[in-house]
């Protein structure tokens, strides 16, 4: 019972530092600088929806254009898999210039105002909106 508990306050936690930008819960905004873990071998996952990971991030988020990755500011070349925490399991898109996407494995410090948008498509784009790319 205890780790239920625990486990929602981390992810209370982390949410707290975001601002929803829709009503079900795929787009959110950060409201100060968000760590996150940078997936690795997340590639063969493409969305059909939107063609590409960062065109599925402009076609729902509000910001975009620059690496979300504090510090870097190149332009963002592609949407990168990232996770909030390592108890959450949902994965997020963010933009990203593809040296900062390299860092795999690794935490990467989130301007502030970044738009995360959920990698998962079936609630973004609909249903049979991802394929695996062999």
């Amino acid at each position: 019972m205890w780790r239920i508990v625990v486990g929602l306050l981390v992810t209370w936690g982390v949410y707290k530092a975001l601002k929803k930008e829709n009503d079900d819960g795929t787009v959110y905004t950060s409201k100060d600088r968000l760590k996150v873990f940078n997936l690795k071998g997340t590639s063969k996952h493409r969305p059909t929806c939107c063609g590409s990971w960062l065109a599925h991030h402009k076609k729902h988020a509000s910001k975009g254009g620059r690496c979300a990755v504090l510090g870097c500011g190149k332009h963002a070349e592609v949407g990168a898999h990232v996770q909030l925490e390592r108890k959450d399991n949902r994965w997020w898109i963010v933009p990203v210039c593809k040296g900062c996407n390299k860092r795999d494995n690794e935490t990467l410090v989130l301007n502030k105002s970044t738009c995360l948008v959920s990698a998962n498509v079936n609630k973004t784009c609909g249903d049979k909106a991802q394929k695996k790319v062999s």
